[in-house]
């Protein structure tokens, strides 16, 4: 259960690490949670935290006397018909704290896992009450829906490559690779693989794995023992319905903080009909980058081996992350691009 308490009246006990312990004392004693363990702090000039380490998981709440509000979490692995044990504890809370009444939400974990508030509210109202409190005090009665999607970007497994491959088949218009490629690069690299989900329905995909600077790797062919010096994006998709929401920058954000040397190669479903003819094998395959704008699918490349116009949209867009133009060895299906934080020194001293 997440909750979040508001208007808090009974403010003396809001900063009172004390008094909170014996709240949270008296629900695991009334409903039998086993406590393993107790972590708490008083903070300077107000607020406190505290942290009970269960049998069954654990209890955690966070106060804020200078915003009259509590945030709370109980994450039990126990199963309760209708949730009626988190409804019972939620208001007990209020009534402590003498807080406006509202619905907590209730996160049904695991494989098939739901969200779910106690009550009728909208999505919106939902994320609201967890961001930003003071707004969602003004309006504590919001609205009808109770059902929340479950959106996330989570790390790929085996198991999900089958609907990758059918997303990129869609999106580049038959020229994806097979999925002996895409599970290659998994293995070879798990950690640089996601996936975004939207209640468990895969909705896009990052493919990333380590490689060497000198070119990208060639196309439709099984990742090559190289000397690693930097870590290559192959392919990010995010499917037209949930762009426009900063879905693909949060994952490509993360991917730049954790590797200060990133390359890849920018071309879009254009350039891939325009240069097909040019691959060896007679059909160019996907190794390219669809992302939030559908301007990207809309573009216009006409592109010829080392000749680039210069207003192609999908090298504007790495641009903004600060990726540069490059010279590549080998490089017949797009615009090679890197990013160099902070001018890191490049060398060869691991490998594939």
């Amino acid at each position: 259960m997440i909750c979040d308490l508001l208007n808090i009246r009974n403010t003396e006990l809001l900063n009172s690490l004390c008094g909170i312990r014996d709240v949270l004392d008296d629900i695991c004693t009334k409903y039998a949670f086993v406590v393993l363990g107790k972590l708490e702090h008083q903070f300077t000039p107000q607020g406190c935290s505290l942290v009970y380490l269960l049998s069954e998981s654990h209890i955690s709440i966070h106060t804020f006397p200078e915003k009259s509000y509590i945030a709370m979490d109980i994450y039990t692995c126990r199963e309760y018909p209708d949730n009626l044990l988190y409804s019972e504890i939620y208001q007990h809370l209020v009534n402590v704290f003498q807080s406006n009444a509202d619905s907590p939400i209730i996160i049904d974990r695991g494989v098939h896992s739901s969200v779910l508030a106690l009550g009728e509210r909208t999505e919106s109202f939902v994320e609201g009450c967890i961001h930003n409190p003071e707004t969602a005090a003004i309006e504590p009665n919001a609205t009808v829906n109770s059902k929340v999607n479950q959106m996330m970007w989570r790390e790929m497994c085996i198991q999900d490559v089958p609907s990758v491959c059918s997303i990129a088949m869609d999106i580049w218009s038959g020229y994806g690779e097979t999925p002996e490629i895409y599970e290659n690069k998994f293995l070879v690299s798990p950690r640089g693989c996601y996936v975004y989900v939207v209640n468990d329905v895969i909705k896009g995909y990052v493919i990333s794995h380590p490689w060497n600077i000198r070119s990208p790797p060639p196309l439709n062919t099984p990742l090559s023992e190289v000397d690693v010096n930097c870590w290559f994006i192959h392919d990010i998709v995010v499917l037209p319905e949930c762009r426009g929401r900063g879905v693909g920058d949060e994952i490509i954000q993360r991917i730049l903080a954790d590797n200060p040397i990133v390359s890849l190669v920018a071309c879009d479903n254009d350039l891939l009909r325009e240069g097909r003819d040019k691959s060896p094998s007679g059909s160019l395959e996907n190794m390219s980058i669809s992302m939030e704008s559908d301007a990207l699918h809309k573009s216009s490349i006409q592109y010829r081996h080392q000749s680039i116009r210069p207003d192609i949209k999908t090298k504007d867009f790495w641009v903004r992350y600060g990726f540069e133009v490059a010279e590549a060895l080998d490089c017949d299906y797009g615009i090679y691009m890197i990013r160099n934080r902070g001018g890191a020194i490049i060398n060869n001293s691991q490998s594939l």
